[in-house]
């Protein structure tokens, strides 16, 4: 299915999330599902030491697919493992908005 990681993320105002991480390269840009996602995907937590080696270069391929935004084919497979890492690493106010992002826009929203 195709994505567009180019969707940003309104605040309660309307206005785009940015990204307020002063060690992020991208501080004080616009927050991105393409920007999140690689996030989400390259962050390390106590489980993904656990992880394969296979799943780690998948991330890691997927991550570099979607960090530029724009759409993208996914299977429906990556945008579950998107859907679970972003939930880990982002709150509610990005992964609200995000996770639905993921279902393509052919799927019926609830």
């Amino acid at each position: 299915m195709k994505v567009n990681f180019s969707q940003t993320f309104p605040d309660f105002d309307g206005e785009p999330i940015k990204d307020d991480d002063p060690k992020s390269k991208t501080h004080g840009q616009v927050l991105t599902l393409g920007l999140i996602g690689t996030r989400a995907l390259m962050g390390v937590t106590e489980d993904t030491h656990k992880e394969p080696g296979e799943q780690k270069v998948k991330d890691h391929d997927l991550a570099r697919r979607i960090y530029k935004g724009g759409d993208v084919d996914i299977k429906p497979e990556e945008a579950v493992r998107l859907k679970g890492r972003i939930a880990i690493f982002f709150g509610p106010i990005v992964s609200g908005q995000a996770l639905p992002m993921l279902d393509g826009p052919d799927q019926p929203k609830e």
